[in-house]
C-alpha cells in the first residue's frame, strides 16, 4: 500500500482554524463535507505533493528524530499535530519557523553526501529488505529541504503522510 506526502506552508494565524475544521461533517443526506481540504487549498502559501512515496518522507522524519536533529515530543505544535492526525486519519507533523531553522542549521553542519549516506544507512536498518531505492530517498530529502527553506517567520510547515 502506498502513501502520499503533502507538504504545506501556512501562516501561523491558520493553526486554530485547521483544528476546528479537521473533522469531516455529515450533511443532511449523510454525504461527508470536508472543509479541511478546501481550506488548505485556499490558505496554503505553498504546497508540494512530490511524486515519491509518503513512506520515504516518513523515514526522513524518523531519521531527524532518531539522530536528534529534532525531537517529536519537543515540537512546539506536537499536541495539535497528534489531534489533527487522529481527526484526519493520517500522520501529521507540524514544524514552526524556528524549528525549521534549527533543523536546517544542523543539516548544513555536515556535507550533503554525508547526510545522504547516513540517511540511506538509517533507512536500510529501519526498513530492511523493504528499503526503497536510494534515488527516491535523495530526491525526497532535496524536496524536504527545498520546502523548509521557503518557510518564513510566522509561518509553519505541515507534513501530511497518508
Amino acid at each position: 500500500m502506498s502513501a502520499i506526502a503533502t507538504l504545506k506552508i501556512f501562516h501561523i494565524s491558520h493553526l486554530k482554524e485547521l483544528e476546528k475544521i479537521a473533522p469531516n461533517k455529515k450533511s443532511w443526506f449523510g454525504k461527508e463535507k470536508d472543509k479541511y481540504i478546501e481550506y488548505s487549498k485556499n490558505n496554503t502559501s505553498y504546497m508540494m505533493v512530490p511524486d515519491i512515496s509518503g513512506w520515504v518522507f516518513g523515514d526522513i522524519i524518523c531519521y531527524l528524530d532518531q539522530k536528534e536533529i529534532m525531537k517529536f515530543v519537543k515540537l512546539e505544535n506536537n499536541n495539535l499535530a497528534q489531534r489533527l492526525s487522529k481527526l484526519r486519519g493520517y500522520g501529521i507533523v507540524i514544524f514552526s519557523d524556528e524549528e525549521i531553522k534549527n533543523i536546517l542549521n544542523k543539516l548544513n553542519e555536515k556535507p550533503k553526501d554525508r547526510i545522504e549516506r547516513d540517511l540511506r544507512e538509517f533507512c536500510i536498518e529501519l526498513n530492511g529488505e523493504y528499503f526503497q531505492d536510494e534515488n527516491s530517498l535523495n530526491i525526497a530529502l532535496g524536496n524536504f529541504m527545498e520546502i523548509m527553506k521557503k518557510v518564513k517567520e510566522d509561518f509553519f510547515l505541515i507534513v501530511e503522510i497518508g
